[in-house]
C-alpha cells in the first residue's frame, strides 16, 4: 500500500525544517517602510516597466525621490513631458540622505567599507539611494537614453555603484574628454535649464538675423525692379566697371 503523505504548509520544507518565505509573500517588501538588501536591483533600470506614462497620469509633486523608485525618462510619453520631468529633478537637485544618516557598511575584500558623505561636496552630480545603498549620477540618469553611441548604461546611470573602496571610480565616471557620456549629459542639462545660452539657440538667433537681412535685400530689389519697369528705365549702365561713376539704375 502507498503511504499517504501529509500535506505540508506553505512555510514548511517537505524535506524537513522551515523554508524562507518568498519576498513576494512579505507584506513589508515594496511597502515603503523596509530597507531593501544591498544587492536588490534598481527598479529604475534593472526592472523596466513595460507601460509608458502619459501626461495626465503624472503628478509632478509626487515624482519619486529615491533612485530605486524612479521610472526611466523614456517611460514618459513625449519629448515635452520628458523635458518637464528632467527640469523638475534638476530643480530638486541630487537626492541625498539627511545629515546624520548612518551609511551601512559593506564587506569589500574582507574589510567593511561605506559611502563617505564628503564625496557629495566634491561631485555635485552624485546621488545616493537609501533603498539599495548605491550611488548614481543625476545628469546621466536624466539623459541616459539620449546619448546614442555612448556608454550610457554604466553603474552610475543604471544599476548603481557601490565600490566604496575605489573612490577614483567617481572621477573615471566623469571622464577626461569633453564629449564623454557624463559631460555630454551635463551640457544637455545646462541647455535645458538655460536654453538662451545653448549653441542651438545661438544658431537659431543667427539664422533669424540672416533671414531678416535677406528679406530686406529681396524687398528692396523687388521695389527697384517695379520702379524701373514702371518708368521704362534701363537696369544696367553702359560702363559698370569699378571706376565708373554711373553703373546703371539698378
Amino acid at each position: 500500500m502507498k503511504r499517504k503523505l501529509t500535506p505540508t504548509s506553505d512555510n514548511e520544507n517537505p524535506e524537513g525544517g522551515t523554508s524562507r518565505r518568498d519576498d513576494n509573500d512579505n507584506p513589508d517588501i515594496d511597502g515603503g517602510t523596509s530597507r531593501r538588501g544591498p544587492n536588490a536591483p534598481n527598479t529604475n533600470c534593472g526592472t523596466h516597466h513595460p507601460l509608458r506614462i502619459p501626461r495626465h497620469e503624472v503628478n509632478f509633486d509626487e515624482l519619486p525621490y529615491d533612485l530605486a523608485d524612479r521610472r526611466r525618462i523614456s517611460d514618459y510619453i513625449g519629448e515635452k513631458l520628458q523635458n518637464e520631468i528632467r527640469r523638475k529633478y534638476l530643480i530638486r537637485g541630487p537626492f541625498r540622505p539627511p545629515p546624520g544618516f548612518k551609511y551601512p557598511p559593506k564587506m569589500i575584500e574582507g574589510f567593511p567599507r561605506r559611502f563617505q558623505p564628503e564625496w557629495f561636496k566634491e561631485y555635485d552630480w552624485l546621488e545616493y539611494s537609501e533603498k539599495v545603498d548605491k550611488c548614481f549620477c543625476l545628469y546621466c540618469y536624466l539623459f541616459r537614453d539620449c546619448n546614442e553611441g555612448q556608454d550610457g548604461n554604466d553603474a552610475f546611470a543604471k544599476d548603481g555603484w557601490d565600490g566604496f573602496n575605489k573612490k577614483d571610480r567617481l572621477q573615471d565616471h566623469v571622464g577626461t574628454q569633453p564629449n564623454s557620456f557624463h559631460n555630454t549629459a551635463v551640457k544637455r542639462c545646462n541647455n535645458l535649464m538655460k536654453p538662451e545660452r545653448s549653441i542651438g539657440t545661438a544658431l537659431n538667433k543667427q539664422k533669424d538675423v540672416t533671414k531678416e537681412e535677406y528679406l530686406v535685400r529681396l524687398n528692396t530689389s523687388i521695389n527697384a525692379v517695379r520702379y524701373l519697369s514702371h518708368q521704362g528705365l534701363a537696369f544696367r549702365g553702359h560702363d559698370e566697371s569699378e571706376k565708373s561713376k554711373n553703373k546703371g539704375n539698378f
